[in-house]
């Protein structure tokens, strides 16, 4: 989780920034993609880590035999 807050402290640092006229966004933005990718790439590995310890087996199976989409195992199940 720190490496999602991490991610979270930099997009809001260029924010702040750009806003300020310090930096150019866009040009800020492509030269941190690779960190930014990185970010989520660990985000989404650390999904998976858990997903297999604590179920066991992949995410995928998880997913098939619950009959949940992506978005209702990230955030949750939402009432009808």
């Amino acid at each position: 989780m720190p490496i999602l807050a991490q991610g979270l402290a930099l997009a809001l640092w260029l924010g702040i920034w750009s806003r300020q006229g310090r930096i150019n966004f866009l040009s800020a933005l492509q030269s941190l993609a690779p960190i930014i990718l990185g970010t989520a790439a660990a985000g989404l590995s650390w999904v998976f880590i858990i997903s297999q310890r604590e179920f066991g087996h992949g995410m995928t199976e998880w997913i098939q035999f619950t009959n949940m989409s992506w978005v209702d195992m990230l955030i949750g199940p939402q009432p009808n």
